[in-house]
């Protein structure tokens, strides 16, 4: 994996027991890129997006999700109008090991609750 060096890291990273953070944050990742892309002299800070997670075998919902992030990352990471702005990254098969070495690197790091342990309802 290599990242923009001087970038702002963020990280966002669990199981994926529910899809809705996912993807209002790929949606996010999307309008950063098309800011960028409408307005080259913009003035944001260069920034890597890491997502990462698992999702059950069954969840037809989280591989979609996890498409979708592995497709706006083979579009903004092979955009030259964007390089060295904006980065996004999937670790796949993330757990806690590996996050050990994320978390410290990140300038934000957006955990998401263990599955059980939501604050909100369950998603139907």
């Amino acid at each position: 994996m290599t990242l923009i060096r001087t970038a702002f890291l963020t990280s966002r990273s669990n199981g994926f027991t529910s899809t809705k953070r996912q993807h209002l944050n790929v949606l996010h990742v999307i309008t950063l890129y098309n800011r960028l892309k409408k307005n080259r002299n913009l003035d944001v800070p260069p920034r890597t997006v890491i997502f990462g997670g698992k999702a059950a075998p069954g969840y037809f919902m989280a591989k979609l999700i996890i498409k979708l992030i592995n497709s706006v990352a083979d579009v903004v990471n092979h955009d030259p109008d964007v390089a060295g702005r904006l980065k996004v990254v999937f670790f796949p098969d993330f757990n806690v090991r590996n996050g050990h070495h994320i978390y410290p690197a990140a300038d934000l790091s957006e955990q998401i609750s263990t599955a059980g342990k939501e604050a909100s309802e369950p998603e139907t």
